[in-house]
Protein backbone atom coordinates (compact mmCIF):
# COMPACT_ATOMS: atom_id res chain seq x y z
CA UNK A 1 0.00 0.00 0.00
CA UNK A 2 1.23 3.58 -1.09
CA UNK A 3 -1.12 5.63 0.75
CA UNK A 4 -3.70 5.68 3.13
CA UNK A 5 -6.94 7.47 3.87
CA UNK A 6 -8.32 8.40 6.41
CA UNK A 7 -11.16 5.58 7.20
CA UNK A 8 -9.53 2.56 4.93
CA UNK A 9 -10.62 -0.59 6.18
CA UNK A 10 -6.81 -2.25 7.01
CA UNK A 11 -5.41 -5.01 8.04
CA UNK A 12 -1.74 -6.16 8.79
CA UNK A 13 0.68 -9.01 10.70
CA UNK A 14 1.72 -8.37 14.24
CA UNK A 15 3.62 -10.24 16.56
CA UNK A 16 1.72 -12.08 19.04
CA UNK A 17 3.12 -11.61 21.98
CA UNK A 18 2.21 -13.47 25.63
CA UNK A 19 4.69 -11.95 28.69
CA UNK A 20 8.21 -12.44 27.64
CA UNK A 21 7.70 -14.50 24.69
CA UNK A 22 6.43 -13.81 20.97
CA UNK A 23 4.32 -16.71 19.99
CA UNK A 24 4.19 -15.70 16.24
CA UNK A 25 2.19 -13.95 14.20
CA UNK A 26 -1.27 -12.94 14.03
CA UNK A 27 -3.59 -10.62 11.37
CA UNK A 28 -4.54 -7.58 12.87
CA UNK A 29 -7.60 -5.45 11.57
CA UNK A 30 -8.30 -1.71 12.14
CA UNK A 31 -9.41 1.56 10.58
CA UNK A 32 -6.72 4.32 9.70
CA UNK A 33 -7.92 7.51 11.86
CA UNK A 34 -4.86 9.47 10.47
CA UNK A 35 -4.03 8.84 6.68
CA UNK A 36 -0.78 9.48 4.73
CA UNK A 37 2.32 8.80 2.42
CA UNK A 38 4.68 7.72 5.00
CA UNK A 39 3.80 6.55 8.80
CA UNK A 40 -0.44 6.03 9.53
CA UNK A 41 -2.26 5.96 12.61
CA UNK A 42 -4.71 2.99 13.28
CA UNK A 43 -7.38 1.97 15.29
CA UNK A 44 -7.72 -1.52 15.67
CA UNK A 45 -11.21 -3.10 15.52
CA UNK A 46 -13.11 -2.43 19.31
CA UNK A 47 -11.65 0.74 19.20
CA UNK A 48 -9.12 0.42 22.89
CA UNK A 49 -5.60 0.72 21.21
CA UNK A 50 -4.54 2.73 18.35
CA UNK A 51 -0.95 1.84 16.51
CA UNK A 52 1.58 4.03 13.95
CA UNK A 53 3.17 1.89 11.20
CA UNK A 54 4.27 2.48 8.65
CA UNK A 55 1.55 2.84 5.33
CA UNK A 56 3.79 -0.10 3.80
CA UNK A 57 2.79 -2.67 6.33
CA UNK A 58 -0.88 -2.51 5.55
CA UNK A 59 -3.21 -4.03 3.24
CA UNK A 60 -6.85 -3.17 2.26
CA UNK A 61 -8.80 -5.27 4.07
CA UNK A 62 -12.26 -6.62 3.22
CA UNK A 63 -12.99 -8.07 7.07
CA UNK A 64 -16.03 -6.67 8.56
CA UNK A 65 -16.91 -4.56 11.24
CA UNK A 66 -17.25 -6.24 14.32
CA UNK A 67 -21.27 -5.67 14.79
CA UNK A 68 -24.38 -5.76 16.83
CA UNK A 69 -27.25 -8.12 16.91
CA UNK A 70 -29.68 -6.54 14.63
CA UNK A 71 -32.49 -3.64 17.22
CA UNK A 72 -34.41 -1.42 16.85
CA UNK A 73 -31.91 1.68 16.30
CA UNK A 74 -30.80 -0.02 12.88
CA UNK A 75 -32.88 2.16 11.14
CA UNK A 76 -31.27 5.64 12.25
CA UNK A 77 -28.32 6.78 10.95
CA UNK A 78 -26.27 10.33 11.01
CA UNK A 79 -24.87 13.12 8.66
CA UNK A 80 -23.45 16.13 8.04
CA UNK A 81 -21.33 15.89 11.35
CA UNK A 82 -19.18 18.75 11.68
CA UNK A 83 -16.78 19.74 14.52
CA UNK A 84 -15.91 22.84 16.01
CA UNK A 85 -13.45 24.43 18.08
CA UNK A 86 -11.88 22.45 21.00
CA UNK A 87 -13.50 20.11 22.75
CA UNK A 88 -16.45 18.56 22.35
CA UNK A 89 -18.41 20.81 19.91
CA UNK A 90 -20.28 19.76 17.10
CA UNK A 91 -23.13 19.62 15.19
CA UNK A 92 -25.32 16.55 13.07
CA UNK A 93 -28.27 15.44 11.47
CA UNK A 94 -29.99 12.26 12.24
CA UNK A 95 -31.95 10.12 9.79
CA UNK A 96 -34.60 7.82 10.09
CA UNK A 97 -34.53 5.20 7.15
CA UNK A 98 -32.13 7.49 5.12
CA UNK A 99 -34.87 10.58 5.70
CA UNK A 100 -33.08 13.92 7.84
CA UNK A 101 -35.65 14.35 10.38
CA UNK A 102 -34.01 16.07 13.50
CA UNK A 103 -30.37 18.19 14.19
CA UNK A 104 -28.36 17.85 16.78
CA UNK A 105 -26.38 20.43 18.73
CA UNK A 106 -23.30 20.03 21.37
CA UNK A 107 -21.84 22.98 22.50
CA UNK A 108 -19.00 21.11 24.89
CA UNK A 109 -19.99 22.88 28.19
CA UNK A 110 -21.16 19.33 29.38
CA UNK A 111 -25.16 19.87 28.94
CA UNK A 112 -26.65 17.66 27.08
CA UNK A 113 -27.27 17.77 23.63
CA UNK A 114 -30.17 20.10 21.91
CA UNK A 115 -32.33 17.93 19.21
CA UNK A 116 -34.38 20.72 16.97
CA UNK A 117 -36.82 18.69 14.42
CA UNK A 118 -36.09 20.17 10.88
CA UNK A 119 -39.82 20.42 9.94
CA UNK A 120 -41.44 22.35 12.36
CA UNK A 121 -44.63 23.33 10.76
CA UNK A 122 -45.61 20.10 10.47
CA UNK A 123 -45.83 17.69 13.10
CA UNK A 124 -44.25 14.23 11.27
CA UNK A 125 -40.68 15.07 12.83
CA UNK A 126 -41.75 15.60 16.42
CA UNK A 127 -43.56 12.30 16.40
CA UNK A 128 -40.49 10.60 15.02
CA UNK A 129 -37.68 12.37 16.84
CA UNK A 130 -40.67 11.23 20.20
CA UNK A 131 -40.02 7.39 19.02
CA UNK A 132 -36.57 8.22 18.34
CA UNK A 133 -36.19 9.26 22.15
CA UNK A 134 -38.22 6.02 23.00
CA UNK A 135 -35.54 3.54 20.60
CA UNK A 136 -32.35 5.30 21.98
CA UNK A 137 -33.93 4.30 25.44
CA UNK A 138 -34.55 0.65 24.33
CA UNK A 139 -31.87 0.19 23.06
CA UNK A 140 -29.66 1.11 26.01
CA UNK A 141 -31.99 -1.33 27.80
CA UNK A 142 -31.42 -4.51 25.10
CA UNK A 143 -27.42 -3.95 26.05
CA UNK A 144 -27.45 -3.26 29.56
CA UNK A 145 -27.94 0.08 30.60
CA UNK A 146 -31.50 -0.07 32.71
CA UNK A 147 -31.19 3.31 34.36
CA UNK A 148 -30.04 5.37 30.94
CA UNK A 149 -30.88 9.09 31.67
CA UNK A 150 -29.77 10.55 27.95
CA UNK A 151 -29.83 7.18 25.54
CA UNK A 152 -30.40 9.41 22.14
CA UNK A 153 -26.67 11.12 23.63
CA UNK A 154 -25.42 7.72 24.63
CA UNK A 155 -26.24 6.70 21.07
CA UNK A 156 -24.93 9.98 19.05
CA UNK A 157 -21.94 9.46 20.47
CA UNK A 158 -21.65 6.27 20.07
CA UNK A 159 -22.64 6.62 16.25
CA UNK A 160 -20.22 9.16 15.70
CA UNK A 161 -16.90 8.24 17.57
CA UNK A 162 -17.15 4.42 18.23
CA UNK A 163 -18.81 2.88 15.76
CA UNK A 164 -16.60 3.51 13.12
CA UNK A 165 -13.57 2.02 14.55
CA UNK A 166 -15.11 -1.26 15.32
CA UNK A 167 -16.70 -0.40 18.91
CA UNK A 168 -20.26 -2.44 19.53
CA UNK A 169 -22.85 -0.76 20.82
CA UNK A 170 -22.76 -3.81 23.48
CA UNK A 171 -19.16 -3.01 24.33
CA UNK A 172 -19.63 0.82 24.40
CA UNK A 173 -22.73 0.45 27.01
CA UNK A 174 -20.80 -2.47 29.19
CA UNK A 175 -17.85 -0.05 29.36
CA UNK A 176 -20.23 3.16 30.76
CA UNK A 177 -22.31 1.16 32.90
CA UNK A 178 -19.04 -0.61 34.38
CA UNK A 179 -16.98 3.22 35.22
CA UNK A 180 -20.32 4.37 36.93
CA UNK A 181 -20.22 1.08 38.92
CA UNK A 182 -16.61 2.26 39.91
CA UNK A 183 -17.40 6.11 39.75
CA UNK A 184 -21.05 6.56 41.29
CA UNK A 185 -22.09 10.37 41.54
CA UNK A 186 -22.72 11.51 44.54
CA UNK A 187 -25.96 13.43 45.32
Amino acid sequence: MNIAKKWDRVTFKTRKDSGNNSDGVETAHGVVKRGGSDTVTVVLDGGKEQVKLPVTFLSLSNHPLPKDEPNVMDKYSIIKFQSAGAGRMYSCTVCKDGRPFVEVEQHGHGAPNRYDPIDRKKDQDRKIYMQFLKDAKEWTIMFGDQDAIEAEDTWVVWWMDLRPYGVTAQEHIKSFTDFMKEHPINH
